[in-house]
């Protein structure tokens, strides 16, 4: 190797590695960034996978109170099954594997209310 190449080598090697160490620094915050971002989806879906149940649950509980209604106002009061419509909402937004079953669940009330109370 000639002194010439030699010089053009010690002068490109250093800034090769400042780029490599440029390319890794932006690499590990890129999956950092990635992995933040990660986590908070996985939290959100975790809470609205929770509020889901808490308003399938709430849904449950309408048969029961219906019931037990003696007037045909405590009926209307009822019959909106807004917990059952919010379940089916978040299993619209956030869990497309539940939707069918959210369908199915609003569907059986209705029938039921349609069946019983609707004459």
């Amino acid at each position: 190797m000639t002194p010439q190449e030699l010089a053009i080598l010690q002068s490109v090697l250093p800034a090769l590695g400042v780029l490599l160490g440029v390319v890794l620094t932006q690499g590990a915050a890129m999956t950092q960034s990635w992995l933040d971002r990660e986590n908070k989806r996985q939290i959100l879906l975790r809470t609205k996978y929770e509020e889901l149940g808490a308003h399938f649950l709430d849904s449950m509980k309408l048969p029961q109170a219906l019931m037990t209604c003696t007037s045909t106002e405590d009926i209307l009061v009822l019959t909106h099954q807004a917990s059952g419509n919010n379940a089916h909402l978040l299993a619209l937004l956030y869990f497309p594997l539940l939707r069918q079953a959210t369908t199915v669940h609003r569907f059986v009330f209705r029938t039921f209310n349609d069946r019983d109370f609707i004459a």
